[in-house]
């Protein structure tokens, strides 16, 4: 996998001939919309049971086409902390004979069971800027971009209170009750496409010498696809950082 994401980072910096600027960001996501599937509902989890961080890296070289207008692309990198409580509930338990082995008795315990996962996925980026105010020192611009994330290493655990009111006899086999389906616990390693998101954002740069700025940018956006079971549509708001290395040509200056 490290292969194909050094493949990744040599395909995005073949741009620097065209003495692009090149902008490495970060962004850190706000769910404001983030309704449940049929699929996770049906097991009975809840919003308030549902916890989710979702963080985002890019690097990418912005390609002015005139005073205006320009145009971004490279990689990007996203990060989904999702984590839910109380998803198991009970344990069933089969009682043997510590003699013959024979099942005796079937029963049920009570459980606090949640579960935590980890979605890392890479994925391209493009993006279409407008500059509203562009000074010697700040520019003002509007974007929209859309990222299409193709590499997804996720996996999770389960954590939790396995053992209210077990029963404590060595001849006791237990195993989970009511676990929700594999799709919600789904380890997925490899090349898919997971996710294809759109947003628009504005920016606020700060050009601190000819070479060097600083931007800070507030984006909206929503997916146009998803292939996780627990949500298929959702929307964010999202607070970034930008540094931007290397001289931005045909700037106007003021």
């Amino acid at each position: 996998m490290d292969k194909r994401i050094i493949l990744f980072f040599l395909f995005i910096s073949s741009f620097s001939c065209l003495k692009a600027q090149l902008i490495i960001g970060a962004e850190q996501n706000i769910d404001v919309y983030l309704p449940l599937t049929e699929t996770a509902q049906q097991y009975e989890l809840n919003k308030n049971d549902l916890k989710t961080n979702t963080f985002s890296l890019f690097l990418n070289y912005s390609i002015p086409l005139n005073h205006k207008f320009s145009f971004s692309g490279g990689l990007s990198y996203k990060q989904v902390k999702y984590e839910v409580s109380h998803i198991i509930k009970e344990i069933e338990y089969n009682e043997y004979s510590s003699s013959s082995g024979n099942l005796l008795s079937t029963g049920f315990y009570e459980a606090d069971i949640g579960y935590r996962s980890i979605s890392k996925s890479y994925g391209l980026n493009f993006n279409f800027l407008y500059s509203l105010v562009n000074k010697k020192k700040t520019n003002h611009q509007i974007g929209i971009g859309t990222v299409a994330y193709i590499l997804e290493d996720n996996s999770g655990d389960f954590f939790g209170d396995y053992g209210k009111n077990a029963p404590q006899d060595q001849w006791y086999n237990f195993y989970s009750f009511r676990r929700p389906s594999l799709g919600i616990y789904d380890y997925r390693r490899g090349f898919k496409l997971s996710n294809i998101n759109l947003c628009t954002y504005y920016r606020f740069v700060s050009q601190f010498h000819e070479k060097f700025s600083i931007a800070a940018r507030v984006s909206l956006g929503t997916n146009l696809y998803s292939d996780w079971d627990q949500f298929k549509k959702y929307a964010w708001l999202g607070l970034g950082l930008e540094l931007g290395f290397g001289k931005v040509r045909g700037k106007k200056s003021e």
